[in-house]
Formats: structure tokens, sequence, C-alpha cells
């Protein structure tokens, strides 16, 4: 799965957490296991870090911060568990309250994981390590295809290189002349000098 959903769901997911702790205090029972809670790869966001994610992607500081996060994330929500299962409310609620370290992790991770979803640094990382020359490729492609199409069709070209450079029609495109319409030729242009009526 992509990062901006896994992360989205991962914040969702997690804040769940406090209410699951807080209904394990008050019963004194979970259908979760201290054990299982402990570990980061059991979630669907662990799983999605520990096996499906790029290992460019695992090489930048954000990752490493939110691994670290979700890790501890999991070991405290799995030691607050089984400290409520063991009937030990009051240390169990401590731990779950605003001077445990629980509130404090799982606003970091939280934290962490928004800045994560709408950080698009990981995003370039990967473009300069494997995209640059591909989307090279692409535009040089497009480019050439593009002065085909003006060489043999100038009206649609003008519209095309608008396209291509997210401009109005109306704007001449780079290397054109400018004694016809734009038609995208990065050559001398071969149209007849207009006419002047005198």
């Amino acid at each position: 799965m992509e990062k901006k959903l896994q992360t989205s769901q991962a914040v969702a997911a997690h804040r769940k957490w406090r209410e699951r702790l807080e209904k394990a205090i008050e019963t004194g029972s979970s259908e979760f296991k201290p054990s299982v809670v402990r570990q980061d790869n059991q979630c669907e966001f662990g799983k999605w870090l520990h096996d499906e994610v790029s290992a460019e992607l695992t090489q930048t500081a954000e990752f490493q911060q939110i691994k670290q996060l979700h890790v501890a994330f999991h070991q405290q929500a799995g030691h607050i568990l089984e400290i409520a299962l063991q009937g030990q409310k009051e240390e169990a609620r401590h731990l779950l309250g605003s001077q445990g370290n629980f509130v404090k992790l799982s606003e970091g991770l939280v934290a962490k994981l928004k800045e994560w979803h709408f950080n698009n640094q990981d995003q370039a990382t990967l473009a300069k390590s494997n995209g640059q020359d591909h989307m090279r490729a692409i535009l040089e492609a497009r480019a050439s295809a593009l002065a085909k199409v003006a060489e043999t069709q100038p009206a649609k070209a003008s519209r095309s290189w608008s396209l291509l450079w997210r401009t109005k029609p109306t704007a001449s495109p780079p290397n054109t002349c400018t004694k016809c319409s734009p038609c995208a030729m990065s050559r001398p242009c071969r149209a007849p000098p207009a006419s002047s009526s005198a």
C-alpha cells in the first residue's frame, strides 16, 4: 500500500488504543494479549513498515524516527495492558494518564505520522535515486512526439505545447518562431513572411 494511505490509517488505528486500554482497565479483560501488543510488527501499519516499505524509503530519517516511536508506543501499550489485566487499575490509569509516557508516545507518533504523510522529501529522495532518468526519458519522448506533430499540424501543436507546459494556448512555447502562430518549431520558421499592406 502507498505511504499516504498507510499513515492515515495508522493515525486512526493507534488513536483507538487509548480507548482499548481504558476498557481493559475498567473490565480487567481484553481481546488482545500483551505479548502480541508489545510487538510492533503485528498491527497493519507495523506489517507494512517491516515488509512493504521500499529500501530507499527505509533509509530516510523520517522512517527511522517513526519506526522508533512505533516500537516504543507498542511496548508501552503492551505494558499498560498487562498491568490492567493483572487488576492493577490505579497503576494502569496512571501510566495511561497525562503523567504517563503513553500520552507522549501516542501524540509523538501521531504527529510524526501526519508530518510524514504530508512530507514529499522522501519522494524527492526516491526520484533522485531511481526516477530522474525515467522522467527525463518520458519528457524527451513527449517533446520528440510534439515536434513531429508540429511539423504536420501546427495548430494542434500549439494546443499540445500548452498542455505540456501548463500554459494558456496563446503563450508561445519555448524555441518557437514569432513570425507565425506558435508552431513549436525549434528550427527556423518556414512560413512565408507576412505580407504587409501599405
